[in-house]
């Protein structure tokens, strides 16, 4: 599994991964049982409807904007979408338990580990401060049980709480358990020079990068991370 420890400014980086996005269910380890195995089942039915939204035709789109519950619905899936592209590199994390670091060449591995390691703390502390008060807002969404229909808030504090904890528990296994190596790369302190430029002259430099480290949604990143 290779992590790029990616630029995202003259001293920022971001790490991102491509490579974790292989089918795996993020939420099916382990014999979940109970309440937890029923907000896994929430979980991943929101996954699905993202990737359905994902395969759908911009026709289709279209006319499912038509009026304000499918514009609402869009709104909502591209949120999510973005939360699931945010999250998954930690989520896929907790089951390695070696990873190659792919930093920029005008760092040293050590300084690049550390920047790292520093992400990964980060994370870890925001998503256990997000996962208890989304439990909150859980136990209180079950109030709207007795409303007729789906529950819908409560779809989404399932999805949260799920989401949070699997990346929380991502972020401590990047930390403690897995055994990191580094390859230096050109191309990703190529980038950083490429980030200064204006954005009009800069796009075509980041797709050149994209092919040349084979990520496919490299630009994608790098526009939600200066968003």
């Amino acid at each position: 599994m290779d992590v790029f420890l990616v630029p995202t400014g003259k001293t920022g980086y971001a790490p991102y991964c491509e490579h974790a996005d292989d089918g795996h269910d993020p939420a099916s380890e382990g014999a979940a049982r109970g309440w937890w195995a029923g907000l896994q089942a929430k979980f991943r039915s929101v996954l699905a409807a993202v990737e359905r939204e994902r395969l759908r035709s911009l026709e289709e789109r279209a006319q499912l904007r038509r009026n304000w519950a499918g514009r609402l619905k869009a709104r909502l899936m591209r949120w999510v979408a973005e939360k699931v592209a945010e999250q998954r590199l930690l989520w896929h994390l907790r089951g390695r338990d070696e990873a190659c670091l792919v930093y920029p060449s005008d760092l040293s591995e050590a300084e690049a580990t550390r920047i790292l390691k520093r992400s990964f703390q980060q994370d870890r502390d925001a998503h256990l401060r997000w996962l208890v008060f989304d439990s909150l807002l859980l136990l209180a969404s079950g109030l709207l049980a007795i409303v007729p229909g789906p529950n819908l808030l409560a779809y989404y504090f399932a999805f949260r709480v799920v989401g949070h904890y699997l990346a929380w528990h991502g972020a401590r296994h990047g930390l403690g358990h897995v055994r990191w190596s580094g390859r230096p790369s050109e191309a990703l302190a190529r980038l950083r020079r490429v980030l200064t430029l204006a954005r009009r002259e800069r796009h075509e430099h980041v797709a050149l990068v994209q092919a040349e480290l084979q990520l496919s949604h490299l630009s994608r990143f790098l526009e939600r991370m200066a968003a």
